[in-house]
């Protein structure tokens, strides 16, 4: 039970610039509407098609913010192991 109340009290300490409590319908609209004043298409679009653009690039802004730690893990963990064996590869080429 001790455990059980010691890991309640402890605090979330993960941070995610992503929040969606501040992803609110006003601030979508605005940022679309910026968008839609500073985007260049070579064709006519209707506004649910720039619209639905605008989701798609947004929604991939929060994939890569969200995988971004990943990616920086992975290339420290390869950094690694490029030192670890950078002798013996260069032996190779030798």
């Amino acid at each position: 039970m001790a455990k059980l109340l010691n890991a309640q009290k402890q605090k979330d300490t993960r941070t995610l610039k992503y929040d969606p409590e501040s992803d609110s319908l006003t601030r979508v609209i605005k940022e679309f509407q910026t968008y839609r004043k500073n985007a260049k298409f070579y064709k006519d679009y209707s506004e649910m098609e720039i619209f639905s653009f605008f989701k798609k690039i947004n929604f991939m802004q929060i994939v890569d913010e969200k995988n971004k730690d990943l990616i920086d893990e992975t290339k420290k963990r390869q950094d690694k192991i490029k030192l670890k064996y950078n002798r013996y590869i260069e032996y190779a080429k030798w």
